[in-house]
């Protein structure tokens, strides 16, 4: 019986080891993916999209103009470029097949894949901005159900189990 179980460990620790092993891009898709995040200049769009993510704040919130420079510094600290590279490497890696990202060089290198490319920062801008404003436009109606559920006890935290006494 033990023999079994412990047959059994075994064979479940192998089936998860190799369950993480494919999880793993090969390296063939991370050098398909160098490929692919180089051809389309991600380097370039990203940046638009952090300059254009910190200036869809201020337009948010325009009382944190005073501390954009603080902003940029903070973002440059953390998620420069090259500090975010190359787990975005990874996850085209992870995405996409070879085949995929090859046939995805080829519609960023045609006019309407560069447009794309172009104006990628500013779509992402406009749906966030969009997204946040929906979500302020509700909020107090969202803030009131927290607060009448609090006050019912429904949103009230578990009780903390009393401490036995000690004899």
């Amino acid at each position: 019986m033990k023999m079994r179980i412990a047959l059994a460990l075994c064979a479940a620790a192998v089936g998860l080891a190799g369950l993480a092993r494919a999880q793993e891009p090969t390296p063939a898709r991370m050098a398909a993916a160098e490929r692919l995040v180089a051809s389309i200049d991600m380097e370039s769009s990203y940046k638009r999209t952090m300059d254009t993510m910190i200036q869809g704040q201020i337009r948010q919130n325009p009382a944190i103009a005073p501390f954009e420079a603080t902003m940029r510094a903070f973002f440059d600290r953390y998620l420069s470029w090259p500090q975010v590279r190359p787990d975005m490497v990874r996850v085209y890696a992870l995405t996409y097949t070879e085949d995929e990202m090859r046939q995805l060089m080829a519609f960023y290198a045609t006019p309407l894949g560069k447009r794309l490319l172009e104006t990628m920062p500013e779509l992402a801008a406009r749906s966030s901005e969009l997204t946040q404003r929906r979500l302020m436009e509700h909020m107090p109606e969202l803030q009131q159900q927290i607060m009448q559920q609090m006050q019912s006890g429904a949103g009230a935290p578990p009780a903390a189990p009393a401490t036995p006494a000690r004899p």
